[in-house]
Order: C-alpha cells, then sequence, then structure tokens
C-alpha cells in the first residue's frame, strides 16, 4: 500500500491496533478496584528536555510532570507506589485508558473477505483494511473518491466512517453491486436525488470486444501450453478461450480479460472467478497452481 501527498498538507491519524494477550499479562500485571494497569515511569533524564526539579514522597528527582500535575495524578488515584510505598513513584496507565499498539509498516491482522462479506468480484478488498486506510488519512466529512469502485468497499466503509465518497466504475455489475451494498451495509435505503444517488449512463453502446483473430495462439504461447487454471500441459486442440471475469459479471470481450483453460476446467469454472474455480478444483483433489 503506497501513501503519497502532493504537498506537505496531508493527514495522518496514528492507527493503534489492540494488545495481544500474552502482552497484556507481561505489561499490565497491576490490578486495584479500577482494573489493570500498567506503571509508567515519570522521572526525566536532566531538565533539557523539559523536566522539573523537585522533592516528591522524599524522592528529589527531575521529573516529566509538574509539582501540580503530580499532586493532582495522586489525588485522582494515578500514582503506584512500589516496594510498599518507598520506591520511586509510577504513572498508573489503566488498560482500559490505553490506546494499544501503533501500527507498523507490516500489518497481519487483516484477513481476506470471507464468509458473507464476500460478493464473489476477483478484485475485492477485504472491509477492515478500506477502513483502516480512511480513519489513517482522513477526518469526519473529508470526501473519498474511488475511480475504479468495483463491488464498493471503499464507498462503504466511508459511509461507515461519516465521509462523503464518490464511487465510479465502468462495470454494469458494479452498479448493482454498490445499489445493494449501500441497502444491506450502510443502512441507505433510499437514494434521493442530488444526495447519495447512483448515476447509471443508459446511452453506453454495446461493447463488441477487441479480441484478436489469433488470440488462441497468442495466449499459448503465453501459457506455455498450459491451462492457466490447473497447469497441466494441454494440446492446443483441447484449449478453450475462457474470460478471466465472466461477461455475465461485467467482464470485457478483449484479450486482457481472455485466458486458455482446458475443457474440464472451464467446466469447472463456469461463470464463476478464478478464485472460486480454484476452491472447486480443490474439493475435487485437484491442486490449482
Amino acid at each position: 500500500i503506497l501513501f503519497y501527498s502532493k504537498s506537505n498538507k496531508y493527514i495522518w491519524n496514528t492507527v493503534y491496533v489492540p494488545y495481544s494477550e500474552e502482552f497484556i499479562l507481561k505489561s499490565f500485571r497491576h490490578q486495584d478496584e479500577k482494573g489493570k494497569y500498567s506503571d509508567q515511569q515519570l522521572t526525566a533524564q536532566s531538565l533539557q528536555g523539559g523536566g522539573y526539579e523537585y522533592e516528591f514522597h522524599g524522592h528529589h528527582r527531575v521529573w516529566k510532570r509538574s509539582l501540580e500535575s503530580m499532586q493532582q495524578l495522586e489525588k485522582d488515584g494515578k500514582i503506584h507506589f512500589p516496594k510498599k510505598g518507598l520506591g520511586i513513584p509510577r504513572y498508573k496507565l489503566y488498560l482500559k485508558d490505553a490506546l494499544g499498539i501503533p501500527l507498523q509498516n507490516v500489518w497481519t491482522d487483516i484477513t481476506m473477505a470471507l464468509g458473507n462479506e464476500r460478493l464473489g468480484y476477483p478484485t475485492q478488498k477485504p472491509l477492515a483494511l478500506l477502513e483502516r486506510i480512511i480513519q489513517a488519512s482522513t477526518r469526519k466529512d473529508d470526501m473519498i473518491l474511488d475511480p475504479f469502485c468495483g463491488c464498493a468497499t471503499a464507498c462503504s466503509a466511508a459511509e461507515r466512517l461519516n465521509r462523503k465518497w464518490i464511487g465510479i466504475d465502468i462495470s454494469p455489475k458494479a452498479v448493482e453491486l454498490m445499489n445493494a451494498r449501500m441497502v444491506s451495509e450502510a443502512g441507505i435505503e433510499k437514494w434521493t436525488k442530488g444526495a447519495g444517488v447512483v448515476i447509471q449512463r443508459t446511452d453506453i453502446p454495446i461493447r463488441k470486444g477487441n479480441r484478436s483473430k489469433n488470440i488462441k495462439h497468442q495466449l499459448f504461447g503465453v501459457q506455455e501450453g498450459r491451462c492457466n487454471l490447473c497447469r497441466h500441459e494441454i494440446e492446443f486442440r483441447h484449449m478453450e478461450v475462457d474470460h478471466k471475469i465472466p461477461k455475465a459479471r461485467g467482464g470485457p470481450d478483449d484479450d486482457g480479460n481472455l485466458q486458455l483453460l482446458c475443457g474440464h476446467c472451464n467446466r469447472v469454472k463456469g461463470k464463476g472467478t478464478m478464485a472460486e474455480a480454484k476452491v472447486r478444483l480443490t474439493k475435487l483433489g485437484i491442486v490449482a497452481h
């Protein structure tokens, strides 16, 4: 995922992920009537870093907070005294108040779209992924533009997070999915003209495609004589031209959307996507590479 800006005026909200159970057991070892907490350092290294020098409960130190702030923390019950009150006072960070761990560059906690979320669209992204991206890079009421919105995951995420949004797609299937998804997920039951309306062109000419005359020979060479699903070597005469994204799902009839499948794999795939076909092959005991 590439994050970029055309200027130094951009929004970046730090996103936090929940602590693991292992981290909680290790770091939030104390507990009082308010809940689990971790004891945090209150002393500073020097006055140069903006510290305050004074005595607090018999400890003359350079502190991160002013004396008034420390007294208020003690009044609020947020000072931890180690070793039966003889140790250096520390700050109580309660688990319920902790933000979590700042998200780093590698995201491994979001799984692929599964179950009811899966719509069969070949490039569908998990809703949680789009929500995280939008939360990190925008504020409430900002505008989200997705010019290739497909099954409207970004639009749905933007609606959930109270952002304005515009979704654009060339595929009639995308229009159908957007209408259905906004009703089922975003709670929009009616489209009002001028506010939240899906605009669909009615003057688009019927697409006849731009398929090359010798496309089967070209694909046979590109695929090195192998079926693009099971990857077995197949004779040319047994190969069949197939649409990667089915025409029934808005796929174009041009070279970029064509592939060669063996007869068996083409029957297994039918009008489904390649991802769906791989699952079906696996159930049949055939490993798709």
